[in-house]
């Protein structure tokens, strides 16, 4: 049965783990001033992030192989929810990108990363 259980989540979790936007602030981190510092601070950070996220989708969704429980429909409605907004998300990126001739300027979010505090790293992490 745990077997079955991390073999289900491991694809989602790996997901996580390797996606684009930890990785490119670790990068720009670790490139700023206090890249080593902060470069730590941001993967503790992120580390405590991952566990509180898992204990609490063990917690809310624990029972959500049982039809009949409240979290199994709380998994489905969720499922649903996060489907519509990763569609309205994408649609609204897709007008919003810039035009062929138009040159983009850095993110904000990006650009913030270069001289971030050791408690910003740790709290973005």
């Amino acid at each position: 049965m745990l077997i079955q259980a991390i073999g289900a989540v491991l694809p989602a979790a790996l997901a996580v783990a390797i996606s684009p936007f930890p990785l490119i602030g670790i990068v720009l981190i670790l490139a700023g001033r206090h890249g080593r510092r902060n470069g730590l601070l941001f993967t503790v950070g992120w580390i405590a992030g991952l566990g509180i996220a898992a204990t609490l989708v063990v917690f809310v969704f624990g029972g959500a192989d049982d039809p009949e429980s409240p979290s199994s429909a709380i998994a489905d409605w969720g499922r649903v929810l996060a489907g519509v907004a990763l569609i309205v998300l994408g649609v609204r990126t897709w007008w919003q990108r810039p035009g062929v001739d138009s040159e983009t300027e850095t993110p904000r979010w990006m650009a913030s990363l270069d001289d971030v505090s050791a408690s910003r790293a740790l709290i973005l992490g």
